[in-house]
């Protein structure tokens, strides 16, 4: 099994905080730092370069006023990497292409922008192969998934009028063309892409695909090993946000940090049902449905399908 090592070290000082964060594979043998970075702009700018072939983003503490500490994520949704070989690399190929059919036991979860995603893997073993990876390392949850979702709402760059609230937010590969775009390949991948697969955070860094292409599984609340459904009560069939859905959701489960935005303004809808295994984003067909606060609710956490994938988080 291929072993990451995800480093954050704090040092208090009279004036400020500094933190260090180091990420390290098998295959990378001087680990990048980010230098002295404020708590509230963790710069992880070198962190995609550690490993060459890996990419890892760290979202900011508090990010999107959701009061998380500073977590690392998937730069890219995860691709299914072949470990058979110990000394095989990302660069040497060993990337599954299509991302289909792709046996668990034999792969594990990797951040690159080449390949299509990991898919057809149902929410108990995405959230197995992250933990996979080693000791923090998990299924992106909810929580989490909101603080990058209201972050990316908070930065003029990811709105297509160019201000917050300015147009509407990027909502990636959707086959909607005002707010999103539509891909020639399904899903979409590679380096060179559309702009609106991007997202930029406070801190500059850059995600893709939290808005389309495919949905994504989602730990509801991550406190506890395995994959945690979120609310089955709530009445089949999609809700234009910021409806509530039922009395199970909390309005930071799934809303706007703005509390008002609707698909009109990119954010996608939510889609109750009595499943309760939630995933995020929308997909590449799902038009005006798809965006980064999009939630689904309808699937079970044993479904799987070409169009269902995951990212890992590292807590440090």
């Amino acid at each position: 099994m291929r072993t990451f090592i995800i480093l954050i070290t704090i040092l208090l000082t009279s004036s400020c905080n500094v933190e260090t964060l180091v990420l390290e594979n098998r295959n990378q043998g001087t680990p990048a730092t980010s230098g002295g970075a404020s708590p509230s702009t963790l710069d992880a700018s070198t962190l995609g370069a550690a490993p060459a072939d890996e990419e890892w983003i760290v979202v900011p503490a508090n990010a999107g006023g959701m009061g998380l500490d500073a977590f690392a994520v998937m730069k890219y949704e995860a691709k299914a990497f072949n470990d058979a070989n110990t000394n095989s690399t990302i660069d040497g190929g060993e990337v599954d292409a299509v991302g289909t059919g792709v046996a668990t036991g034999t792969h594990v979860p990797v951040s690159t922008a080449d390949n299509q995603p990991w898919r057809n893997i149902d929410a108990n073993d995405s959230a197995a192969e992250c933990e996979s990876l080693g000791a923090n390392y998990h299924l992106i949850s909810n929580p989490e998934w909101m603080a990058i979702a209201r972050e990316v709402e908070m930065q003029d760059a990811n709105w297509t009028g160019g201000t917050e609230g300015s147009g509407c937010l990027f909502r990636g590969n959707s086959a909607e063309t005002t707010c999103g775009y539509n891909s020639a390949t399904d899903p979409d991948s590679g380096t060179g892409r559309n702009a609106r697969a991007k997202h930029v955070l406070s801190n500059a860094e850059e995600i893709y695909d939290i808005a389309g292409n495919i949905y994504e599984w989602t730990d509801w609340d991550g406190d506890t090993v395995g994959f945690q459904l979120g609310p089955t009560s709530c009445a089949t069939g999609w809700l234009e946000l910021p409806a509530v859905a039922c009395g199970a959701l909390a309005d930071a489960d799934y809303n706007s940090n703005n509390g008002a935005y609707t698909a009109t303004e990119g954010v996608g809808r939510l889609y109750g049902g009595s499943g309760g295994a939630a995933l995020r984003g929308g997909h590449w067909s799902h038009y005006t449905s798809a965006g980064a606060f999009a939630l689904h609710l309808l699937n079970s956490p044993t479904d799987a399908n070409a169009d269902l994938g995951f990212r890992c988080v590292y807590r440090p």
